[in-house]
């Protein structure tokens, strides 16, 4: 029998224990698959040309602006200048920068679209929802 402390206590550890497993926003993983999305407003970006899946991906949920891909929530790894290819999501349209703080040359993307390299690689971006 457990005693109400302990049971606090485990509580606690459980809810800390999923929190830190929870990232809102973005999430990176390496290897075969990027986390599937639940809506249609995402951007799923890989760390190689044609969705190449055995390298890192980051997949960014949250609508925003992101002035550097450098410490985007929930990544990884700096992702400025390593996006190669990505994919946008049916309800969302993006805009790239290639360079940081929303200057340079911009392409808007359309929703659905697959680029497959990209060239120069973004440096800052907006998600936007439909």
């Amino acid at each position: 029998m457990m005693h109400a402390w302990q049971t606090s206590a485990w509580a606690l550890w459980m809810g800390l224990t999923m929190a830190s497993l929870l990232v809102v926003g973005c999430s990176t993983t390496s290897g075969a698959h990027c986390r599937p999305v639940e809506n249609g407003c995402f951007l799923r970006l890989y760390d190689g040309d044609d969705f190449e899946k055995s390298e890192a991906c980051l997949v960014i949920d949250e609508p925003g602006r992101y002035a550097n891909l450098d410490q985007v929530p929930g990544a990884t790894q700096n992702w400025t200048g390593e996006a190669d290819s990505f994919e946008v999501g049916p309800q969302a349209t993006v805009t790239v920068w290639s360079e940081r703080n929303f200057s340079g040359n911009s392409v808007i993307y359309a929703p659905g679209a697959r680029i497959r390299s990209v060239e120069p690689e973004p440096a800052s971006l907006e998600l936007r929802c439909e």
